[in-house]
């Protein structure tokens, strides 16, 4: 998930306008990658996973979204609060999306 966060992190700059649309729609396609590789490999218990699966359609929902209209800024605040969520559902050394 740290990869995910700092990804996530990185559309924050797009939003700001410090970085540019190709960047935007790169870090979207490695949030796609990222949650595919947690959903691959997840070994939580059923009520974590259960837990945990909202958060990833959400944060792969936002990622969708980028990489179809970079100009739409509206799917990064959803994936921020599903990166908080994950923060209050998981132990999580890095509990912030946004810096």
């Amino acid at each position: 998930m740290g990869r995910i966060r700092r990804e996530v992190v990185g559309l924050e700059h797009y939003r700001r306008g410090h970085i540019g649309a190709p960047q935007a729609v790169m870090l979207a396609g490695d949030i796609e990658r990222d949650v595919g590789f947690v959903v691959s490999h997840c070994t939580l218990a059923p009520k974590a996973d259960a837990a945990l699966h909202p958060v990833l359609a959400a944060l792969l929902r936002g990622a969708q979204s980028i990489k179809a209209r970079p100009a739409d800024l509206s799917a990064i605040a959803p994936m921020r609060r599903a990166l908080e969520t994950y923060a209050t559902l998981f132990d999580d050394p890095e509990p912030t999306a946004a810096e």
